[in-house]
């Protein structure tokens, strides 16, 4: 019998194998230097023309953004200004539902019949009286104007002025301030209709806010909703402070304006009044633009009058302004001057003459922003305004 020897065999298939792999490195891989691979198995080059395709869709995303928010301008206004109302009619509402016992949106409801009764009360009662002191405001304005150039026309210091005025050349600057003027006047004849709809989307989204908070957090990743929702949380609580101490001193400027001018003998008061109450939810801006109807109104009647004028507003916001405010913001959110006045330039461009109104809650806003994600998220540091947890 003849054995086979299975030792020469498996050495020769091992010689065939080494030979075969030789035979492949030759004609195949062979030692070929290859692409780095990263952590993923995808080759460095790849993971590097992702990131930069991430990244030009990133900023393209970001110029889209900025693009639809520039073009939708009033709308966005209209939208921050209707959530505005809806967390002051949130906080009065919760109040009132706590207290007496019953759910929040019946709370709403009769807080929101409550407001309107009293403005058709007002109406009724002092509309045509300040009606009629708008309309005397709006046709002696002019006047006084006029009277008070050829006033200053018979002064040496007055014909001076005048001359320098009128060697100076205006045409380009008359021309960019009357488009302005014309693009404010036509922005103002849709006020009525801004306030309307402001009022009654705010009326909506006070009755059923988890609903548009939920649609809201729907676009946010998932991994971010809980930081989106905690932001939500204490911009809302931040703007419901800020918006209910702001509505507190506007009720109490206006109301001693009022009667302060009344005293004194200024025609169309508590019209004056009413502007000035109003004009004071924009800080620091606000309060200036109303007190010049009144100083030339003043001075219509008598330079002392005017004199006086300026004392009692000057009075009355200096009290609001170390006084009323710091009190009433004790309890809510201090916002700084410089901000706010900054924040009404700014908005202002980007947005329209409407987003003036809403610059100090808008920065608000930004500023509730900048404390989380900037300051706690990327600094790791503890956000001191608004105060945290």
């Amino acid at each position: 019998m003849i054995k086979t020897p299975q030792p020469m065999r498996a050495a020769d298939d091992g010689r065939l194998s080494g030979h075969d792999a030789g035979h492949d490195a030759g004609h195949g891989a062979g030692p070929v230097v290859g692409r780095a691979h990263g952590a993923s198995g995808a080759p460095v080059d790849d993971q590097s023309d992702d990131r930069f395709i991430r990244r030009i869709l990133a900023i393209l995303m970001v110029a889209l953004a900025v693009l639809v928010i520039w073009r939708l301008s009033e709308i966005l206004v209209v939208v921050f200004g209707a959530v505005l109302l809806s967390l002051v009619l949130r906080g009065i509402g919760g109040k009132i539902g706590s207290v007496l016992g019953v759910r929040t949106t019946v709370a709403i409801a009769a807080v929101v019949l409550v407001l309107v009764a009293f403005v058709v009360l007002l109406g009724w009662l002092f509309g045509s009286q300040i009606h009629t002191q708008f309309e005397d405001i709006a046709k002696r304005l002019p006047e006084i104007v006029d009277k008070l150039e050829a006033q200053a026309g018979k002064e040496p210091i007055g014909q001076y002025i005048m001359q320098q005025l009128s060697s100076m050349n205006f045409t380009g600057a008359t021309g960019a301030a009357a488009a302005h003027v014309a693009h404010f006047a036509k922005s103002l004849t849709g006020g009525v209709g801004f306030l309307a709809l402001v009022f009654f989307t705010g009326i909506y989204i006070a009755i059923q806010p988890e609903r548009y908070r939920r649609g809201l957090l729907t676009i946010v990743p998932p991994r971010r909703r809980a930081r989106a929702t905690e932001f939500l949380d204490v911009a809302a609580n931040s703007l419901t402070r800020w918006m209910l101490a702001q509505l507190c001193v506007m009720i109490f400027v206006g109301t001693c304006v009022g009667l302060g001018l009344w005293a004194i003998g200024v025609r169309g008061a508590f019209a004056l009044g009413l502007i000035d109450g109003i004009f004071t939810f924009v800080p620091v801006i606000g309060p200036i633009a109303a007190s010049i109807p009144a100083i030339l109104l003043g001075l219509a009647q008598s330079p002392l009058l005017a004199l006086y004028t300026m004392a009692l507003y000057v009075g009355v916001h200096m009290l609001e302004g170390y006084l009323i405010t710091p009190v009433a913001q004790s309890h809510a959110i201090s916002l700084p001057p410089v901000v706010t006045l900054f924040a009404a330039l700014s908005f202002g461009l980007l947005l329209g003459p409407f987003a003036v109104l809403f610059a100090a809650p808008m920065a608000v806003l930004v500023m509730v922003a900048f404390g989380m994600f900037y300051v706690e998220d990327v600094l790791g540091e503890k956000r001191t305004w608004p105060p945290g947890r």
